[in-house]
């Protein structure tokens, strides 16, 4: 009779992958786990018997990839995207904890003299099946209560938000502005969007939390707090792990 211990050799364990664009962003939880610092982006790290973690690094083009390629390397049970956003708007301050239920590619479109066009008015004859017709990717079309039933009460706390992810972050008053128009979003980040997309793609559930590190503004990086903003994600990352 095989001991209990010994079963992992035979089944193959589904993991929950834990996704972060970089190790600055939860470095307080790094140091604690005793991972090898500096992680190196597309390394999956074990976290413990049902979790990994993966750096993906910034942007959508280099988080896709890199996110493809470990889900090539192992199986994934569900993945949870963790990191920082900009907000939007006052309701949500610096170092508060949401939820991104909502999420979009706030700047894939046309440039039309002068006016953006999302693609979602602009290029849908050219995008694939299922692409949102609003441009919203909306966890309520796709959250099915069994993925999440050990972990829902973690989530349950967050305040639910509407996010836009960018290729360029918004820094002058004219983009924040544009956004505001098309989007009115509450969230901004750089690979929501396209990791969430992946994961439709792939038929992996997914969810995403986002620390507030500083308002959308006129880039100003004194105002950040990114320090604060890595504790306190790295607290919630910590209770997840040990709860789930």
């Amino acid at each position: 009779m095989f001991k209990k211990g010994n079963l992992d050799h035979f089944f193959i364990v589904m993991k929950e992958l834990v996704v972060c664009a970089t190790e600055s962003e939860i470095q307080p939880f790094v140091t604690k786990a005793d991972l090898p610092s500096p992680l190196t982006i597309g390394t999956r790290y074990t976290l413990s018997r049902r979790h990994d973690l993966l750096i993906c690094g910034v942007g959508l083009p280099i988080s896709m990839a890199t996110l493809s390629m470990s889900m090539k390397q192992a199986k994934t049970e569900r993945i949870l995207l963790v990191g920082f956003a900009g907000s939007f708007v006052k309701q949500y301050q610096v170092l508060d904890l949401v939820e991104v239920v909502q999420d979009a590619f706030g700047d894939l479109g046309i440039d039309d003299q002068g006016l953006f066009k999302p693609a979602h008015q602009s290029l849908m004859n050219w995008l694939p099946a299922g692409y949102p017709e609003n441009g919203f990717i909306n966890l309520d079309e796709y959250y099915q209560p069994q993925d999440w039933q050990d972990a829902d009460l973690h989530f349950d706390y967050l305040p639910k938000v509407t996010g836009i992810t960018v290729n360029m972050s918004s820094g002058s008053q004219d983009r924040i502005n544009m956004m505001e128009q098309i989007w009115n979003p509450q969230t901004e980040s750089m690979e929501g969007a396209g990791l969430w997309w992946l994961s439709i793609q792939t038929g992996i559930p997914f969810r995403q939390v986002r620390c507030i590190s500083n308002r959308v503004e006129t880039r100003n990086l004194a105002n950040w707090r990114t320090a604060g903003c890595a504790e306190r994600l790295s607290g919630w990352i910590k209770e997840y792990i040990s709860g789930v």
